[in-house]
Protein backbone atom coordinates (compact mmCIF):
# COMPACT_ATOMS: atom_id res chain seq x y z
CA UNK A 1 0.00 0.00 0.00
CA UNK A 2 2.78 2.37 0.83
CA UNK A 3 4.03 2.00 -2.87
CA UNK A 4 0.33 3.25 -4.04
CA UNK A 5 0.01 6.40 -2.37
CA UNK A 6 3.69 7.35 -2.20
CA UNK A 7 3.59 9.39 -5.20
CA UNK A 8 1.01 11.24 -4.36
CA UNK A 9 0.94 14.32 -1.57
CA UNK A 10 -0.48 13.15 1.33
CA UNK A 11 -2.42 16.37 2.46
CA UNK A 12 -6.00 15.52 3.11
CA UNK A 13 -9.31 18.49 4.31
CA UNK A 14 -11.71 17.04 6.44
CA UNK A 15 -15.33 19.14 6.29
CA UNK A 16 -17.47 18.64 8.97
CA UNK A 17 -16.91 18.70 12.95
CA UNK A 18 -14.01 16.71 14.50
CA UNK A 19 -14.87 13.25 15.80
CA UNK A 20 -13.89 10.13 17.07
CA UNK A 21 -14.45 8.52 13.97
CA UNK A 22 -12.27 10.33 11.85
CA UNK A 23 -9.56 9.84 13.97
CA UNK A 24 -10.22 6.38 13.78
CA UNK A 25 -9.99 6.58 9.99
CA UNK A 26 -6.78 8.74 10.75
CA UNK A 27 -5.17 5.64 12.81
CA UNK A 28 -6.03 3.26 10.01
CA UNK A 29 -4.37 5.43 7.49
CA UNK A 30 -1.28 5.49 9.70
CA UNK A 31 -1.66 2.05 10.62
CA UNK A 32 -2.22 0.83 6.96
CA UNK A 33 1.06 2.80 4.67
CA UNK A 34 3.18 4.20 8.02
CA UNK A 35 3.23 7.61 6.16
CA UNK A 36 2.69 10.67 7.61
CA UNK A 37 -0.61 12.96 6.39
CA UNK A 38 -0.91 16.73 6.71
CA UNK A 39 -4.66 16.93 7.53
CA UNK A 40 -6.28 20.17 7.59
CA UNK A 41 -10.00 20.41 9.01
CA UNK A 42 -12.80 22.94 7.71
CA UNK A 43 -16.20 23.75 8.93
CA UNK A 44 -16.87 26.37 6.44
CA UNK A 45 -17.91 26.67 2.97
CA UNK A 46 -16.44 30.11 2.62
CA UNK A 47 -12.98 29.31 4.28
CA UNK A 48 -12.99 26.49 1.88
CA UNK A 49 -13.57 28.57 -1.08
CA UNK A 50 -10.74 30.73 -0.05
CA UNK A 51 -7.73 28.52 -0.90
CA UNK A 52 -6.58 27.11 -4.05
CA UNK A 53 -7.68 23.51 -3.46
CA UNK A 54 -5.59 21.80 -5.53
CA UNK A 55 -2.32 22.92 -4.39
CA UNK A 56 -3.79 22.71 -0.55
CA UNK A 57 -5.05 19.35 -0.71
CA UNK A 58 -5.53 16.28 -2.93
CA UNK A 59 -8.60 14.88 -1.47
CA UNK A 60 -11.55 16.24 0.59
CA UNK A 61 -13.52 13.82 2.97
CA UNK A 62 -16.72 14.98 3.67
CA UNK A 63 -18.81 13.88 6.42
CA UNK A 64 -22.39 13.64 6.43
CA UNK A 65 -23.46 11.06 8.78
CA UNK A 66 -24.07 14.05 11.11
CA UNK A 67 -26.20 17.45 10.75
CA UNK A 68 -23.62 19.00 7.94
CA UNK A 69 -26.13 21.59 6.56
CA UNK A 70 -23.65 22.61 3.77
CA UNK A 71 -23.01 18.47 2.64
CA UNK A 72 -25.01 19.77 -0.71
CA UNK A 73 -22.99 22.84 -1.18
CA UNK A 74 -19.99 21.38 -0.78
CA UNK A 75 -20.20 18.16 -2.66
CA UNK A 76 -21.38 20.59 -5.55
CA UNK A 77 -18.58 22.95 -5.42
CA UNK A 78 -15.79 20.47 -4.38
CA UNK A 79 -17.16 18.08 -7.98
CA UNK A 80 -17.90 20.72 -10.45
CA UNK A 81 -14.49 22.21 -10.14
CA UNK A 82 -13.23 19.71 -12.23
CA UNK A 83 -9.85 19.58 -10.32
CA UNK A 84 -7.50 16.85 -9.12
CA UNK A 85 -8.72 17.29 -6.12
CA UNK A 86 -10.78 13.88 -5.20
CA UNK A 87 -14.36 14.20 -3.37
CA UNK A 88 -14.72 11.31 -0.47
CA UNK A 89 -18.27 11.52 1.45
CA UNK A 90 -18.49 9.23 4.40
CA UNK A 91 -22.05 8.15 5.11
CA UNK A 92 -24.18 5.82 7.41
CA UNK A 93 -25.10 4.21 4.76
CA UNK A 94 -25.64 3.77 0.85
CA UNK A 95 -29.45 4.58 1.49
CA UNK A 96 -28.86 7.49 2.47
CA UNK A 97 -26.73 8.70 -0.13
CA UNK A 98 -29.46 7.49 -2.73
CA UNK A 99 -32.08 9.58 -0.97
CA UNK A 100 -30.08 12.77 -0.17
CA UNK A 101 -28.08 13.25 -2.67
CA UNK A 102 -28.87 11.21 -5.58
CA UNK A 103 -29.05 14.01 -7.97
CA UNK A 104 -25.37 14.24 -7.12
CA UNK A 105 -23.79 11.01 -6.81
CA UNK A 106 -21.78 11.88 -10.59
CA UNK A 107 -20.04 14.45 -8.42
CA UNK A 108 -18.40 11.64 -5.71
CA UNK A 109 -15.17 9.80 -6.07
CA UNK A 110 -15.85 7.25 -3.87
CA UNK A 111 -18.65 6.82 -1.33
CA UNK A 112 -17.36 4.84 1.97
CA UNK A 113 -19.38 3.86 5.35
CA UNK A 114 -16.35 3.93 7.89
CA UNK A 115 -18.23 1.23 9.94
CA UNK A 116 -17.70 -1.03 7.61
CA UNK A 117 -14.31 -0.30 6.85
CA UNK A 118 -11.74 -3.48 7.17
CA UNK A 119 -8.50 -2.05 8.58
CA UNK A 120 -6.66 -1.08 5.66
CA UNK A 121 -9.32 -0.54 3.48
CA UNK A 122 -9.80 3.24 4.03
CA UNK A 123 -6.20 4.22 2.71
CA UNK A 124 -6.74 1.24 -0.44
CA UNK A 125 -10.33 2.99 -1.42
CA UNK A 126 -8.21 6.52 -0.64
CA UNK A 127 -5.69 5.94 -3.21
CA UNK A 128 -8.49 4.22 -5.79
CA UNK A 129 -10.18 7.41 -5.79
CA UNK A 130 -7.64 9.88 -5.96
CA UNK A 131 -6.16 7.92 -8.92
CA UNK A 132 -9.78 7.47 -10.67
CA UNK A 133 -9.93 11.41 -10.03
CA UNK A 134 -6.46 12.16 -11.99
CA UNK A 135 -7.06 9.78 -14.43
CA UNK A 136 -10.63 11.38 -15.57
CA UNK A 137 -9.14 14.87 -14.83
CA UNK A 138 -6.33 14.11 -17.20
CA UNK A 139 -9.25 12.74 -19.56
CA UNK A 140 -11.18 15.73 -20.19
CA UNK A 141 -8.27 17.97 -20.22
CA UNK A 142 -7.10 15.55 -23.34
CA UNK A 143 -10.73 16.42 -24.58
CA UNK A 144 -10.19 19.81 -24.27
CA UNK A 145 -7.15 20.36 -25.84
CA UNK A 146 -8.22 18.20 -28.71
CA UNK A 147 -11.23 19.87 -29.01
CA UNK A 148 -9.30 23.44 -29.19
CA UNK A 149 -7.45 21.88 -31.64
CA UNK A 150 -9.94 20.75 -33.99
CA UNK A 151 -11.98 24.08 -33.61
CA UNK A 152 -9.29 26.59 -34.34
CA UNK A 153 -6.76 24.02 -36.43
CA UNK A 154 -7.32 25.25 -40.85
CA UNK A 155 -7.03 21.91 -41.85
CA UNK A 156 -9.55 19.54 -42.41
CA UNK A 157 -9.64 16.95 -39.48
CA UNK A 158 -12.20 13.51 -39.50
CA UNK A 159 -12.28 10.33 -37.72
CA UNK A 160 -14.21 7.57 -39.44
CA UNK A 161 -15.42 3.57 -38.35
CA UNK A 162 -15.22 1.00 -39.66
CA UNK A 163 -17.68 1.58 -42.72
CA UNK A 164 -15.74 4.89 -43.32
CA UNK A 165 -19.09 7.00 -41.83
CA UNK A 166 -17.79 9.91 -40.28
CA UNK A 167 -17.85 10.07 -36.33
CA UNK A 168 -16.20 13.23 -35.70
CA UNK A 169 -14.96 15.76 -37.71
CA UNK A 170 -13.82 19.71 -37.05
CA UNK A 171 -15.16 23.03 -37.98
CA UNK A 172 -12.47 23.45 -40.77
CA UNK A 173 -13.95 20.04 -42.41
CA UNK A 174 -17.69 21.13 -42.36
CA UNK A 175 -17.10 24.56 -44.04
CA UNK A 176 -15.27 23.08 -46.82
CA UNK A 177 -18.36 21.09 -47.32
CA UNK A 178 -21.11 23.82 -46.29
CA UNK A 179 -22.58 21.85 -43.46
CA UNK A 180 -22.53 21.91 -40.03
CA UNK A 181 -19.77 19.20 -38.20
CA UNK A 182 -22.80 17.58 -36.23
CA UNK A 183 -24.74 16.77 -39.72
CA UNK A 184 -22.00 15.14 -40.97
CA UNK A 185 -21.75 12.53 -38.43
CA UNK A 186 -23.03 9.25 -39.81
CA UNK A 187 -22.47 9.83 -43.53
CA UNK A 188 -19.98 9.73 -45.76
CA UNK A 189 -17.73 11.15 -48.56
CA UNK A 190 -20.31 9.26 -50.82
CA UNK A 191 -22.40 12.26 -49.70
CA UNK A 192 -20.17 15.08 -50.43
CA UNK A 193 -17.65 13.85 -53.64
CA UNK A 194 -18.73 12.90 -56.70
CA UNK A 195 -18.31 8.35 -57.76
CA UNK A 196 -14.95 9.46 -58.77
CA UNK A 197 -13.52 10.76 -55.88
CA UNK A 198 -15.48 8.83 -53.09
CA UNK A 199 -14.99 5.02 -54.14
CA UNK A 200 -11.13 5.27 -54.20
CA UNK A 201 -11.24 7.31 -50.73
CA UNK A 202 -13.57 4.14 -49.48
CA UNK A 203 -10.99 1.66 -50.83
CA UNK A 204 -8.05 3.52 -49.57
CA UNK A 205 -9.59 3.81 -46.29
CA UNK A 206 -10.65 0.02 -46.15
CA UNK A 207 -6.93 -1.08 -47.27
CA UNK A 208 -5.48 0.50 -44.47
CA UNK A 209 -7.59 -0.54 -41.93
CA UNK A 210 -6.54 -3.98 -43.07
CA UNK A 211 -3.01 -3.58 -43.47
CA UNK A 212 -2.29 -1.04 -40.85
CA UNK A 213 -0.16 1.17 -43.48
CA UNK A 214 -1.18 4.58 -43.30
CA UNK A 215 -0.85 7.14 -46.20
CA UNK A 216 1.08 9.68 -45.03
CA UNK A 217 1.13 13.22 -47.69
CA UNK A 218 -0.61 11.98 -50.50
CA UNK A 219 -1.75 14.53 -53.41
CA UNK A 220 -5.29 14.30 -53.93
CA UNK A 221 -8.30 15.79 -56.68
CA UNK A 222 -11.57 16.33 -55.17
CA UNK A 223 -14.36 16.66 -57.30
CA UNK A 224 -17.52 17.81 -55.24
CA UNK A 225 -21.34 17.00 -55.63
CA UNK A 226 -22.06 20.83 -56.56
CA UNK A 227 -18.93 20.59 -59.25
CA UNK A 228 -16.26 22.38 -57.47
CA UNK A 229 -12.56 20.99 -57.61
CA UNK A 230 -10.19 21.09 -55.23
CA UNK A 231 -6.54 19.74 -54.50
CA UNK A 232 -5.34 18.39 -50.79
CA UNK A 233 -2.27 17.42 -49.39
CA UNK A 234 -3.66 14.29 -47.15
CA UNK A 235 -2.73 11.96 -44.14
CA UNK A 236 -4.93 8.85 -43.18
CA UNK A 237 -4.07 6.51 -40.01
CA UNK A 238 -5.36 3.29 -38.77
CA UNK A 239 -7.73 4.55 -35.50
CA UNK A 240 -7.42 2.80 -32.80
CA UNK A 241 -9.13 1.58 -29.33
CA UNK A 242 -7.54 1.20 -26.20
CA UNK A 243 -6.94 -2.54 -27.11
CA UNK A 244 -5.03 -1.88 -30.33
CA UNK A 245 -8.03 -3.13 -32.64
CA UNK A 246 -7.86 -1.04 -35.32
CA UNK A 247 -11.68 0.53 -35.46
CA UNK A 248 -11.49 2.85 -38.08
CA UNK A 249 -9.37 5.82 -40.24
CA UNK A 250 -8.59 9.21 -38.94
CA UNK A 251 -7.36 11.67 -41.48
CA UNK A 252 -6.01 15.17 -41.81
CA UNK A 253 -5.86 17.30 -45.04
CA UNK A 254 -4.72 20.35 -46.08
CA UNK A 255 -5.99 22.17 -48.84
CA UNK A 256 -3.36 22.64 -51.60
CA UNK A 257 -6.06 24.34 -54.10
CA UNK A 258 -4.59 27.32 -54.18
CA UNK A 259 -0.86 25.91 -54.45
CA UNK A 260 -1.94 24.06 -57.58
CA UNK A 261 -3.74 26.88 -59.36
CA UNK A 262 -0.29 28.67 -58.73
CA UNK A 263 1.37 25.57 -59.65
CA UNK A 264 -0.29 25.76 -62.96
CA UNK A 265 -0.01 29.52 -63.55
CA UNK A 266 3.47 29.10 -63.17
CA UNK A 267 3.12 26.42 -65.89
CA UNK A 268 1.73 28.02 -68.67
CA UNK A 269 3.96 31.60 -67.52
CA UNK A 270 6.36 29.26 -68.67
CA UNK A 271 5.06 27.44 -71.55
CA UNK A 272 4.43 31.39 -72.73
CA UNK A 273 7.88 32.26 -72.17
CA UNK A 274 9.81 29.45 -73.67
CA UNK A 275 7.79 29.75 -76.97
CA UNK A 276 7.31 33.34 -77.41
CA UNK A 277 9.56 35.27 -80.20
CA UNK A 278 9.49 38.56 -78.36
CA UNK A 279 11.82 39.24 -75.50
CA UNK A 280 10.55 39.37 -72.89
CA UNK A 281 12.38 40.21 -69.24
CA UNK A 282 11.33 40.87 -65.71
CA UNK A 283 13.71 43.72 -63.47
CA UNK A 284 14.26 44.76 -60.16
CA UNK A 285 13.98 48.45 -58.71
CA UNK A 286 17.56 48.65 -59.49
CA UNK A 287 16.74 47.65 -62.97
CA UNK A 288 18.47 44.08 -63.10
CA UNK A 289 17.16 41.01 -64.68
CA UNK A 290 15.65 38.88 -62.38
CA UNK A 291 14.21 36.86 -64.91
CA UNK A 292 14.52 36.66 -68.99
CA UNK A 293 12.73 34.10 -71.36
CA UNK A 294 14.80 32.42 -73.58
CA UNK A 295 14.03 33.97 -76.83
CA UNK A 296 15.89 37.09 -74.90
CA UNK A 297 18.84 34.95 -74.10
CA UNK A 298 19.27 33.50 -77.64
CA UNK A 299 19.00 36.97 -78.81
CA UNK A 300 21.87 38.48 -77.22
CA UNK A 301 23.98 34.74 -77.09
CA UNK A 302 23.39 34.76 -73.27
CA UNK A 303 22.44 31.70 -71.01
CA UNK A 304 18.79 32.59 -69.10
CA UNK A 305 20.74 32.04 -65.78
CA UNK A 306 23.89 34.39 -66.88
CA UNK A 307 21.77 37.18 -66.88
CA UNK A 308 19.45 37.29 -63.66
CA UNK A 309 21.47 40.29 -61.85
CA UNK A 310 22.64 41.56 -64.75
CA UNK A 311 21.80 45.10 -66.52
CA UNK A 312 21.19 46.84 -69.67
CA UNK A 313 24.61 48.42 -68.67
CA UNK A 314 26.46 44.61 -68.70
CA UNK A 315 24.74 44.36 -72.25
CA UNK A 316 24.64 47.48 -74.59
CA UNK A 317 26.10 50.93 -74.81
CA UNK A 318 26.62 53.69 -72.42
CA UNK A 319 23.80 55.97 -74.30
CA UNK A 320 21.57 52.93 -74.42
CA UNK A 321 21.60 52.05 -71.10
CA UNK A 322 21.67 55.07 -70.00
CA UNK A 323 18.02 55.68 -71.75
CA UNK A 324 17.21 52.75 -70.78
CA UNK A 325 17.63 53.33 -67.22
CA UNK A 326 16.54 56.61 -67.21
CA UNK A 327 12.96 55.50 -68.67
CA UNK A 328 12.64 52.74 -65.89
CA UNK A 329 12.94 55.93 -63.36
CA UNK A 330 10.22 57.07 -64.74
CA UNK A 331 8.06 54.01 -64.51
CA UNK A 332 8.44 53.14 -61.65
CA UNK A 333 7.90 56.70 -59.97
CA UNK A 334 4.66 57.94 -61.57
CA UNK A 335 3.23 53.85 -62.22
CA UNK A 336 2.89 55.05 -66.13
CA UNK A 337 3.83 52.28 -68.50
CA UNK A 338 5.45 52.90 -72.16
CA UNK A 339 3.70 51.70 -74.55
CA UNK A 340 5.28 50.62 -78.39
CA UNK A 341 8.29 52.89 -78.49
CA UNK A 342 10.37 52.25 -81.37
CA UNK A 343 14.30 52.56 -80.03
CA UNK A 344 17.80 51.45 -81.47
CA UNK A 345 19.48 49.28 -79.48
CA UNK A 346 23.39 49.45 -79.33
CA UNK A 347 25.32 46.25 -78.34
CA UNK A 348 29.00 46.40 -76.60
CA UNK A 349 30.17 44.64 -79.63
CA UNK A 350 28.79 46.94 -82.42
CA UNK A 351 26.23 45.14 -83.44
CA UNK A 352 22.50 47.40 -83.51
CA UNK A 353 19.02 46.78 -83.39
CA UNK A 354 15.65 48.24 -83.65
CA UNK A 355 12.82 47.19 -81.33
CA UNK A 356 9.29 48.06 -80.29
CA UNK A 357 9.04 48.32 -76.65
CA UNK A 358 6.22 48.05 -74.12
CA UNK A 359 7.48 48.28 -70.44
CA UNK A 360 5.08 48.42 -67.19
CA UNK A 361 5.46 48.94 -63.47
CA UNK A 362 5.86 45.57 -61.50
CA UNK A 363 3.91 44.81 -58.79
CA UNK A 364 4.01 42.75 -55.65
CA UNK A 365 0.66 41.13 -54.24
CA UNK A 366 0.23 44.30 -51.77
CA UNK A 367 0.64 46.52 -55.16
CA UNK A 368 3.55 48.03 -54.11
CA UNK A 369 5.77 48.75 -57.24
CA UNK A 370 8.82 45.97 -57.36
CA UNK A 371 10.46 47.25 -60.92
CA UNK A 372 9.21 47.25 -64.16
CA UNK A 373 8.98 44.19 -66.80
CA UNK A 374 8.76 44.59 -70.42
CA UNK A 375 8.15 42.96 -73.71
CA UNK A 376 10.39 44.08 -77.17
CA UNK A 377 9.86 43.29 -80.68
CA UNK A 378 12.65 43.04 -82.69
CA UNK A 379 11.65 45.15 -85.64
CA UNK A 380 14.83 45.82 -87.30
CA UNK A 381 14.30 44.57 -90.77
CA UNK A 382 10.71 46.80 -91.41
CA UNK A 383 12.77 50.15 -89.54
CA UNK A 384 16.12 49.69 -91.60
CA UNK A 385 13.55 49.44 -94.94
CA UNK A 386 11.57 51.86 -93.82
CA UNK A 387 14.70 54.62 -93.41
CA UNK A 388 16.23 53.06 -96.93
CA UNK A 389 12.81 54.16 -98.11
CA UNK A 390 12.70 56.90 -96.69
CA UNK A 391 16.15 58.00 -97.79
CA UNK A 392 15.53 56.65 -101.24
CA UNK A 393 12.31 59.55 -101.21
CA UNK A 394 14.81 62.55 -100.15
CA UNK A 395 17.33 61.56 -102.65
CA UNK A 396 13.97 61.58 -105.71
CA UNK A 397 12.84 64.92 -104.11
CA UNK A 398 17.02 66.36 -104.67
CA UNK A 399 17.46 66.12 -101.20
CA UNK A 400 21.48 65.79 -100.48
Amino acid sequence: MTQQLHDYPRKLTFFGEPSEQQSLLESKLLDATELEYAIKRFDSLKKLKSIELPQFCHAVILEIRGAVALEQEVIRWVGELQSPVALICLCRDFRQMLEQHQDDLHLIDEIVVPEALRPDEFAVRLSHAIRKCRAEQELLQDQELLTTLMDHVPDSIYFKDRDCRFIRVNAAKAKKHQQRAETMIGQSDFDYFTEERARPAYEEEQRIMRSGEPVLGEIQKLTFEDGRVGWVNTSKLPLQDKFGRVVGTMGISRDITAQKEGERDQDLLNELLDNIPDAIYFKDKKSRFIRVNRSMAEKYGQRLESLVGKSDFDLFTEEHARSSFNDERVIMSTGKPIIGKIEKETLEDGRTHWVNTTKVPLHDKSGEIIGTMGISRDVTEQTDNELQLKAAREKLNGNP
